[in-house]
């Protein structure tokens, strides 16, 4: 089944009416990866969130996400399970949410489309925006209003700062990958910062162990963690892989190392034993600083050379020894957690 897309200059204007409604201070801005971007300026407007980016990309386990195609393609960086990941993220920092996610060419996807317009449209009357999949981009976006005289929604992308991105009811869910995506944010409950730490860990320890990002488990096209290292260093080593994605994923996850790095001296403060973590990933987010000097040249040119892929080779293979370490470290400090972390201490106890 096919669906016909329509456009917004089929439609007399947009934008500006007296018959919008759009949440205030929705400021998607490019900082983090699309999903930090977009749950972040969603949260700030709502006014529930007040804490650094960083901390909300490590928090949610967004900023430990490693996940590399065998040929470096662009969409590695948003490869996972958009429903189930996003769902556990948001919940993580303690927020209520309802995910949807389908295919464009499900019979239902009429059904679904129809609810979904009618969902968005009642949370945006609550005053918080909704997490969707970018009518511009594949990666995350916001929905932060709607206007039932054109019969658009409000959208923002982190690619497009600023920009108002109108998306006619119509054509909800109807992108170019075929599969529709939004999340429904509601009330939260105070979440105590240090078990909130554990949890972070944690999950790093969990990405870095996951072999494979995609259901089922058998699509070995992706590879997360440290066995996203080897296919990246493969990839580099052989010179086969897509320029743009190669560029895209490298300066992505160097900022992701950033926020590791940010991300563990906050908890190394609360945390004396994590110190040790801190320093190496500091040492990791500097060598992730030296590819993206390598890269500076490379975007203009569109070219890897292999003098360039030489370099990025040495520092990426650095980079995962390092990042070995620091996991060895987090499962020593959370050796107890780790092992026993499904246990029901309530039944242990025989209370």
């Amino acid at each position: 089944m096919s669906y016909q897309l329509f456009y917004t200059w089929d439609i007399p204007r947009y934008g500006g009416n007296m018959s919008a409604i759009t949440i205030p201070n929705i400021h998607v801005t490019k900082n983090s990866n699309s999903f930090t971007d977009s749950l972040y300026a969603i949260l700030s407007a709502k006014g529930v969130y007040s804490d650094e980016k960083f901390m909300l990309s490590a928090l949610t386990g967004m900023a430990f996400k490693f996940v590399i195609h065998k040929r470096i393609i662009p969409s590695s960086i948003d490869m996972m399970s958009w429903e189930v990941d996003t769902k556990l993220a948001i919940e993580r920092i303690g927020f209520y949410n309802e995910n949807y996610c389908g295919f464009t060419n499900d019979p239902t996807f009429p059904l679904y489309q129809r609810a979904a317009i009618e969902k968005i449209k009642r949370s945006i009357d609550k005053g918080t925006a909704i997490l969707t999949r970018s009518p511009k981009t594949i990666q995350f976006g916001v929905i932060y209003g709607y206007d039932d005289v054109d019969g658009i929604f409000y959208c923002q992308d982190r690619s497009h700062e600023g920009e108002m991105i109108p998306l006619l009811y119509q054509n909800f869910g109807i992108l170019d990958t075929a599969c529709w995506y939004y999340a429904i944010i509601g009330d939260h409950v105070q979440m105590n910062k240090r078990n909130l730490f554990i949890e972070a860990m944690i999950l790093a320890v969990d990405e870095w162990e996951t072999l494979y990002p995609c259901y089922p488990q058998t699509n070995k096209e992706y590879a997360s963690g440290r066995l996203a290292y080897q296919y990246l260093i493969d990839a580099l080593k052989k010179e086969d892989f897509h320029t743009f994605g190669a560029f895209h994923c490298l300066k992505t996850y160097c900022k992701s190392q950033q926020e590791r790095a940010l991300f563990f001296k906050e908890v190394s403060n609360e945390f004396s034993e994590v110190e040790r973590v801190y320093e190496i990933y500091q040492k990791v987010a500097e060598l992730y600083q030296l590819v993206e000097q390598e890269l500076k040249a490379t975007y203009e040119e569109t070219v890897f050379n292999s003098k360039l892929t030489r370099n990025l080779v040495g520092i990426v293979e650095e980079a995962l020894v390092l990042e070995e370490q620091a996991m060895d470290f987090i499962k020593r400090c959370n050796e107890e957690i780790l092992h026993n972390r499904f246990i029901n201490y309530y039944d242990v106890n025989g209370q």
